[in-house]
């Protein structure tokens, strides 16, 4: 997808269970919780029901539009999926770009029967 990093660091190996939690943001996220544009190393708090989880922001990265190309990019939050507590339903979007066309590439992505 391209989306560029504009600040900061991908995740990496180390940003593992027992690690401080980590988060990257979009721009439009930053520009929403931080209006100062100075998002590295500042904490980012998730609250849900009664938890709260502090994060802290160790990557911005450029704005992406997701479902409609003509409203703004949406404040989007990246969470190490290596750092998943389990208690959330985490999800997984992959882009591939291949010159294969769809039927050929659909046969190649499919699951492998368990073993």
């Amino acid at each position: 997808m391209r989306i560029p990093l504009s600040a900061g660091r991908e995740f990496a190996w180390t940003d593992s269970p027992s690690a401080p939690l980590r988060i990257i943001l979009n721009q439009s996220a930053v520009r929403q919780l931080f209006p100062d544009g100075n998002a590295l190393g500042r904490s980012a708090r998730e609250t849900v029901g009664d938890k709260t989880k502090l994060y802290e922001v160790v990557g911005v990265v450029g704005d992406a539009k997701y479902e409609d190309l003509r409203s703004p990019a949406p404040p989007t939050a990246c969470f190490a999926m290596s750092q998943d507590d389990g208690e959330q339903s985490p999800s997984f979007t992959g882009v591939v770009r291949t010159s294969l066309g769809s039927g050929a590439l659909g046969n190649r992505l499919a699951p492998s029967p368990p073993s």
